[in-house]
């Protein structure tokens, strides 16, 4: 199944990016593979 979510954040969108990359240890039992795009500073898009 696939799912996509729309995150919209305070920080900049590398650090969103940082973050997602620090907690991909703790979803990784349900989480196969994932992307994170960027949509602009304050948005992103994950699949």
């Amino acid at each position: 199944m696939n799912i996509c979510i729309v995150s919209t954040f305070s920080c900049t969108f590398d650090d969103f990016s940082a973050l997602v990359k620090e907690s991909e240890e703790d979803f990784r039992g349900f989480i196969t593979e994932y992307e994170v795009v960027k949509v602009n500073d304050q948005k992103s898009i994950m699949m």
